[in-house]
């Protein structure tokens, strides 16, 4: 019995819980907060669970992240209570399946692609920054494609470090050829210099606004 135990506490040590919370907001205006909880392996994202609030307490939504065979290509599952949608992202080999649900119809599509360039989607926009996270840092620039459920297309972008100051880093999705309606501003992740730490997001949500827009946040996070 000794054995299972010595892998519980190998596995146990190895990855770590982490829990964020958020503030998002649109304009200046406060638009939703989130409850981010991820676990972690070597600073890299393994699974999450979003938990999604309006302003007035009512629980809007919530997302769930989960990175099977790529590290840069997490499944994602999000629905939200306000417009009764929801959007599944599947990954399989060089093929994903998108699912989006809504009152009105239930659609599921398929879109191939190639490993010509490294691709990523959602949060593995973070595992590929800490995995070359020095490289960054010392100003080198990568080129990879972005996947963009919203229109069923993959985006090149070009990710580099914005700027470092005061123990944090900012680190920027430049736009290079990308969509103007995805990239209405520059894209932003900021972390602390010392341990990785999330800070701060600037750009698009998956979350809508009442009208069926996607948001363009400004969000905060705390540990």
């Amino acid at each position: 019995m000794l054995l299972p135990l010595l892998i519980l506490l190998s596995v146990s040590s190895y990855s770590s819980t982490r829990i964020f919370e958020g503030v998002a907001r649109d304009e200046g205006v406060v638009a939703y907060y989130q409850r981010f909880s991820v676990v972690e392996e070597k600073d890299n994202y393994k699974r999450g669970f979003i938990e999604l609030w309006e302003p007035s307490g009512r629980r809007l939504g919530y997302k769930k992240i989960v990175f099977k065979n790529n590290p840069y290509l997490p499944d994602v599952y999000l629905k939200e209570f306000r417009t009764k949608e929801e959007l599944e992202v599947e990954w399989g080999i060089g093929k994903v399946k998108v699912r989006d649900y809504n009152r009105v119809k239930r659609t599921e599509k398929s879109y191939e692609f190639s490993t010509s360039r490294t691709k990523i989607f959602d949060m593995g926009v973070h595992n590929f920054i800490i995995d070359h996270w020095d490289e960054i840092l010392e100003g080198k620039e990568f080129e990879v494609s972005m996947f963009l459920p919203q229109f069923g297309d993959w985006k090149n972008i070009i990710l580099r470090k914005a700027w470092s100051t005061d123990g944090k880093v900012g680190i920027e999705f430049a736009r290079g050829n990308i969509h103007e309606m995805f990239f209405h501003s520059k894209n932003q992740i900021t972390y602390t210099e010392k341990d990785k730490s999330l800070v701060h997001y600037r750009g698009l949500s998956l979350v809508k606004d009442g009208k069926g827009r996607y948001l363009e946040v400004n969000l905060d996070y705390e540990e």
